[in-house]
């Protein structure tokens, strides 16, 4: 009954960062149009692209519990499942604590952290 389970950012997270991207690439836009140097409006102009960018690829993070493989992949990272000491849930990250005293940082909300959570503290069960 091994599994491969994937935790995604929550929907509201997405929503809430391309909203922020389309308001702000909105100012962005008006801006060009005021009498700044045209070098503060390309700068703008820029950094709401790069901004856009990350803000899409938030859309493709997960962490990954494969329990066949014993592998915890966190972004392009991959741990094993067993050395997870413990889990915690922070205002918009999820924290992870392994045996040897070291920790991750996921920097992104999931759903569903309780059953993240139980998984984690299962394993040590088996």
């Amino acid at each position: 009954m091994f599994m491969t389970i994937r935790f995604r950012t929550p929907f509201w997270y997405k929503f809430a960062l391309l909203a922020l991207w389309v308001v702000s690439f909105d100012l962005t836009i008006f801006l060009l149009y005021k009498p700044l140097l045209a070098l503060l409006r390309y700068l703008f102009l820029i950094l709401d692209i790069i901004f856009g960018v990350w803000v899409l690829s938030i859309f493709k993070r997960e962490i990954v519990v494969d329990q066949e493989a014993d592998a915890l992949r966190l972004g392009k990272k991959v741990f094993r499942l067993s050395s997870v000491k413990s889990v915690e849930k922070r205002a918009l990250s999820v924290v992870f604590y392994f045996e040897d005293g070291t920790s991750f940082v996921f920097p992104h909300p999931v759903e569903d952290f309780d059953f993240l959570k139980k998984l984690i503290v299962e394993k040590g069960s088996e």
